[in-house]
């Protein structure tokens, strides 16, 4: 099941995402 968190961050935009990947590099992104 995916990571609400990171589904949300994704719903926020490419940019808001690309940010938190940039923040938290060591998070494998669960979609």
């Amino acid at each position: 099941m995916a990571n609400d968190e990171h589904v949300a961050l994704i719903k926020e935009g490419r940019l808001d995402w690309n940010a938190w990947k940039v923040q938290h590099k060591e998070v494998i992104p669960d979609l």
